[in-house]
């Protein structure tokens, strides 16, 4: 039978995971060891053997760390050594483990096509390693472009498309500004892209100040543009204009379009179908938040509970895109 101890405290917690394996020899062993979280870094000693021998080795290697799992090991897979000695670990992730994996094989063979490399012939690196896989998952450039991502989520996968440079409209196309990526489509790198758009947008606005032209800002066209108020308020001529665009719309010709710019979180477009008459036939819109919160639950996989907050922070959910 195996021994088991975790310690989560404010001291070193070697020599207590040490004390602790003691007293738990009487239930048989083979081999001993220990782990730490030093630095966010996965630290460990281990010894085929009795404990004198754990010991032995942390007399010539110390242990630091305040949170530490702890082992004595009984072979079921693999021979009694070192390498076979728990805890089993990979960069991110330190496990001890009682009781035998019985798929543990085919689970090796998907991890080994995937290019894992196994370091002992335990059963329970299997879990390590699934773990870790999980852990280092990223969202794809193909998966994101078929979740219909858009804006910073995908540009963190490493895909520079923004509407802006895509299909330019009003004067971006005479707008100097670069496309931030990212490359692994993580948290990190939606942060990151979206601090380098703040400096790209600084960019634009600069450009834009130094270009804008002397005269109106809107369209002198009363068909389509609500009079100011004080002439709405001040003439009869206003009121009726103002009263006229309200109640009847906007007359377009009949037909459809699909217009695009490019939001905060990416791109927001609008589909509008015209039967010719003041009131859209069709309307649909293409909201950038709600594509993003149909792809957490494949962002997370593999992640903790603590990861859902940031996560969700990233996607930057606008409630009335998700009310779908």
């Amino acid at each position: 039978m195996c021994g088991i101890i975790g310690i989560i405290g404010k001291a070193p917690v070697t020599p207590l995971l040490v004390e602790a394996l003691k007293r738990l020899e009487y239930r048989g062993y083979d081999s001993a060891g220990v782990a730490t979280l030093v630095n966010g870094h996965i630290d460990r000693r281990r010894a085929e053997g009795k404990l004198v021998n754990l010991e032995a080795r942390l007399g010539v290697e110390p242990l630091s760390g305040t949170i530490g799992i702890g082992h004595t090991r009984w072979a079921t897979h693999g021979k009694p050594s070192e390498r076979n000695a728990h805890p089993i670990a990979t960069d991110r992730v330190a496990i001890v483990h009682n009781g035998i994996i019985e798929n543990f094989q085919e689970l090796k063979d998907e991890l080994l096509a995937e290019g894992r490399t196994f370091d002992s012939d335990t059963d329970t690196e299997v879990v390590a390693q699934l773990l870790t896989s999980h852990l280092e998952r990223q969202l794809s450039p193909e998966e994101a472009i078929s979740w219909g991502l858009t804006g910073p989520l995908l540009r963190a996968c490493g895909v520079p498309y923004d509407v802006r440079k895509a299909k330019p409209y009003l004067v971006y196309d005479r707008m100097d500004f670069v496309v931030p990526t990212g490359t692994k489509g993580d948290n990190y790198d939606r942060f990151m892209v979206r601090v380098a758009e703040l400096e790209q947008s600084m960019r634009i606005i600069e450009q834009a100040l130094a270009e804008i032209p002397d005269g109106p800002i809107m369209v002198n066209d009363p068909r389509f543009v609500l009079p100011p108020k004080p002439e709405v308020y001040g003439s009869i001529e206003g009121l009726m204009n103002h009263f006229k665009l309200v109640i009847e719309g906007q007359k377009v010709p009949a037909g459809e379009v699909y217009v695009a710019t490019e939001g905060g979180n990416g791109e927001l477009g609008f589909y509008l179908v015209s039967d010719g008459s003041g009131r859209p036939y069709r309307v649909r819109v293409r909201p950038p938040s709600f594509y993003g919160m149909g792809a957490v639950g494949e962002m997370l996989r593999g992640y903790m509970v603590a990861d859902i907050i940031p996560t969700f922070g990233q996607i930057n959910m606008i409630g009335g895109e998700c009310d779908h």
